[in-house]
């Protein structure tokens, strides 16, 4: 058979392109599902989609709308994605760019997500918590590399709050949380993108995974953003082997627990993460939690400080904790951080 397409249809000008019209015709529900027969292995999920869909849900579960962007970056964005702690690889240029400012394959997904949060401030939009999931590209020894990421970026106020660290440091806990990642520990610093008092890198066993904070002056200024923006970037290959950790159990205790607060003077050189992990590196059984409740920096504190608040939990399975036992715990967890970090106890 001989087929002239019509002058008005440029579309069609290969063969397949025929096969696609005769089926329109016919109708797709008459073609059989079947892999093509040159075909020489089965389909396969790939191993982290099933992470990358949970992790999309918890996202919007958190209250996050989804955005989408363009792969296609300036070099020049480009150039400051290879200042972030888990970039790799080299750039990846388009041999048929559409433009110099889409000139080549994106690394990293901030450019794109503070792309769009300013064209949705620009146009008035009060409150943004905005995510992306999507792939990163790199050039690599074999050829492209591609990656998966999920970033997300918070601004303006909400409820009357600005946004906040601690706005976007629950929400990065809570979605990590959601698909079965176990405690991320928090590093201050680690990236010039990020504001030096207010930026960390997240780091799961030996490897970091992501990156969160305010973002900081200079790429502000770069994307016309006036006001704070907080975001974070996670990496799907190196979280992958940390995600759905084993559940396990517990009797529920007999004896219950004890709760103690304790507010302490420190620097605001130190990072709440140093006084958990030395907290922890005590070793004492009956200590079950410790939780941050609150930050206060005003009235009687002096310059340089900050006033934390712990919430210390005790528990003991075997028999019901003495006041004194209590007492003693606390006094530990006292010195331990008057030795450390120079803390002190807050006079009301």
């Amino acid at each position: 058979m001989t087929v002239t397409p019509p002058s008005h249809r440029v579309d069609v000008d290969r063969v397949a392109d025929l096969y696609e019209e005769v089926i329109r015709h016919v109708g797709y529900g008459a073609v059989p599902a079947r892999l093509p027969v040159l075909s020489t292995s089965p389909g396969h999920r790939h191993p982290n989609w099933e992470l990358e869909d949970r992790a999309r849900d918890a996202a919007v579960g958190v209250g996050l709308a989804e955005v989408m962007t363009f792969a296609f970056i300036d070099p020049d964005d480009d150039a400051l994605t290879g200042e972030l702690p888990f970039a790799s690889g080299q750039p990846l240029p388009l041999a048929n760019p559409l433009a110099r400012t889409q000139s080549v394959m994106r690394r990293s997904l901030l450019p794109g997500l503070l792309a769009g949060a300013r064209v949705n401030l620009n146009r008035g939009e009060r409150a943004l918590a905005i995510f992306e999931q999507g792939r990163v590209f790199c050039a690599g020894d074999g050829g492209p590399v591609e990656r998966e990421r999920l970033a997300l970026a918070l601004a303006g106020s909400r409820d009357g709050c600005a946004a906040a660290f601690t706005d976007l440091k629950g929400l990065v806990e809570e979605l990590l949380d959601r698909i079965g990642v176990p405690a991320v520990a928090w590093r201050r610093g680690g990236s010039p993108w990020l504001d030096e008092a207010e930026g960390a890198v997240l780091v799961a066993g030996d490897a970091v995974v992501g990156l969160a904070g305010l973002l900081a002056g200079g790429p502000a200024s770069r994307w016309e953003l006036r006001q704070p923006v907080y975001l974070a970037e996670i990496d799907f290959e190196r979280l992958a082997k940390y995600a759905f950790s084993e559940l396990t159990y517990t009797p529920l205790p007999k004896y219950p627990s004890v709760e103690r607060d304790m507010s302490i003077v420190v620097s605001r050189d130190t990072a709440y993460q140093e006084i958990q992990d030395g907290i922890a590196g005590l070793n004492i059984p009956e200590l079950t939690g410790i939780d941050l409740i609150d930050v206060y920096e005003g009235e009687k504190i002096p310059s340089g400080s900050v006033s934390l608040t712990l919430r210390l939990a005790f528990q003991d399975r075997e028999k019901t904790l003495t006041v004194d036992r209590v007492q003693g715990f606390s006094d530990t967890i006292l010195a331990h951080l008057r030795n450390s970090y120079g803390a002190e106890l807050r006079k009301l």
